[in-house]
């Protein structure tokens, strides 16, 4: 009888854990039944091209991983997604979980933003290819999309540890000037906007996914996520563009911007907030997705600009307040000075 090998790795280090055989090279269990399969008498020789099924392999590790996530075992999650992947590359759940766990793990330590950074470009990268390797005929594909994106926005919601920093301190003499007498490093923590802006990273990365999943298969729920997110791009992106053809209605920030422009009501003596009261309002009513865009709001404000540049709403007002208050600074300087240099000679 041969000895007991793992038909996933070939690895022979083998361990009966909990009723189980667990190979301790790559973590694939199997019953006694299926171990004794593995440990027939002999060997069969094979002529021709033969086709390995991996699909009982594939659902027992999807399993798992599914099981560890439910946990939050990001750790396991993480190892069995990647062992779905290495089985089956085209598998999108597994494309993106893998990574996604290694996020998770990253939220709850201590690091600094580059090493964050750094895991969040892995995720974002298996995001990107997320339309590759998209199946417009499984119902599977087209569930996961959504969750996909209650994950990504999710991760706002879970535990993080913000990232770190080193402070530079220095310590002078008595007198306030001089040598550097002492130089020391100290962590200290960045605001959670650091990871918030990584996050939204994904989901801006993630609406290109569906951009090209609706230019290439028109799907609906492809459409209904990107219109539903559409607040995490801004009004130059070049996805607006992209997507409009496909979807019927689509009113791109461009085409908004040139339609308020037209309806706000202005004169030489309109004020600017009169102006920014009707942008808003107007746009509320013309493009409800698009309705909080600063830069949308921007854009109108400069189209008026152009074709209004002698009403009041947009002459630039001259600081002059400013330059009061920095000549008086300046004067203060000069007198200290003045004072000073009559003490030493005095």
């Amino acid at each position: 009888m041969q000895a007991l090998k793992c038909e996933m790795c070939n690895s022979s280090d083998m361990i009966k854990q909990d009723g189980l055989y667990v190979c301790q090279s790559c973590g694939t269990k199997y019953t006694v039944e299926e171990a004794k399969k593995l440990m027939l008498e002999g060997t069969v020789n094979v002529e021709g091209t033969v086709k390995i099924d991996n699909s009982p392999f594939i659902e027992k590790y999807l399993a798992n991983a599914r099981r560890a996530k439910e946990k939050e075992d990001w750790k396991e999650a993480e190892k069995y997604y990647n062992m779905v992947e290495q089985n089956d590359p085209k598998n999108i759940e597994a494309i993106f979980y893998s990574t996604f766990a290694q996020v998770k793990s990253a939220l709850v330590e201590a690091e600094t933003k580059d090493k964050r950074q750094s895991v969040f470009d892995i995720l974002k990268k298996g995001v990107s290819i997320i339309d590759d390797n998209f199946d417009n005929t499984s119902e599977e594909h087209k569930n996961l999309l959504p969750q996909i994106m209650d994950d990504i926005k999710g991760l706002k919601r879970g535990r993080i540890v913000p990232t770190t920093h080193l402070q530079m301190y220095e310590t002078r003499d008595n007198y306030g000037y001089g040598n550097v007498v002492d130089r020391s490093q100290v962590v200290e923590n960045d605001s959670l906007s650091v990871t918030y802006n990584m996050i939204d990273g994904i989901i801006r990365a993630y609406m290109d996914s569906l951009a090209n999943i609706i230019v290439e298969y028109s799907s609906e729920t492809a459409k209904e996520l990107f219109i539903n997110n559409i607040g995490y791009l801004s009004a130059s992106s070049d996805l607006h563009e992209k997507v409009a053809p496909y979807i019927d209605g689509y009113k791109t920030p461009k085409q908004a911007c040139a339609e308020i422009a037209k309806q706000v009501i202005i004169s030489e003596n309109t004020k600017t907030k009169e102006v920014n009261a009707q942008i808003s309002a107007l746009a509320t009513k013309v493009c409800p997705k698009f309705a909080g865009y600063d830069d949308l709001a921007d854009m109108v404000r400069e189209k008026l600009r152009e074709s209004n540049p002698d009403s009041k709403a947009f002459k630039r007002k001259k600081p002059i307040l400013k330059y009061i208050l920095l000549a008086y600074a300046c004067l203060a300087i000069i007198g200290g000075i003045i004072s000073l240099l009559i003490a030493i000679f005095s």
